[in-house]
């Protein structure tokens, strides 16, 4: 009996083993509900689609803003703790799979369980990621019992 390779999951295993040449991960996708016309005037009702509809956002994840970015920078892990003080800190470990270094900005959004925003999303901070190496994205929550969910986004300094 001949051995059987199958290729889906060669190449999955090579995909996996090769790193940096991995997939990149999901960036959000928009595009117009099927039929749309621009809103016309008056009030808005709240059940009807308006404009740009927009994939789901995934939460306690980290969500790229462009997808260059994504093929250049990976995120090796992602932690999110309780402190002493009850705010949430969220630690990103990021590698870059790019020749030359890269400065991109991160800031991290602090959701209720129902993913309404329990508070402002902070401040964008650069993130210095130099040739082939790693640095550590972190950020605190000013809230404590109502921060349950979270989303990081990496963007480029300039789009």
């Amino acid at each position: 009996m001949k051995p059987r390779i199958h290729t889906k999951a060669l190449g999955a295993a090579c995909l996996v083993l090769a790193g940096c040449a991995s997939p990149p991960p999901q960036t959000v996708q928009c595009k117009p509900p099927a039929g749309a016309r621009p809103a016309g005037p008056g009030p808005a009702l709240v059940n009807q689609e308006y404009g740009t509809v927009a994939t789901p956002i995934p939460t306690n994840a980290v969500l790229f803003t462009h997808e260059a970015l994504a093929r250049g920078v990976s995120v090796q892990a992602l932690f999110a703790a309780r402190t002493e003080a009850g705010t949430v800190q969220v630690s990103a470990r990021l590698v870059s799979c790019l020749d030359q270094p890269v400065v991109l900005r991160a800031r991290t959004s602090f959701m209720q369980k129902s993913t309404a925003p329990a508070e402002a999303p902070s401040a964008w901070q650069n993130v210095h990621l130099p040739a082939r190496a790693t640095a550590v994205y972190m950020e605190r929550s000013l809230g404590t019992e109502e921060v349950a969910l979270y989303l990081v986004e990496l963007a480029p300094i300039s789009p």
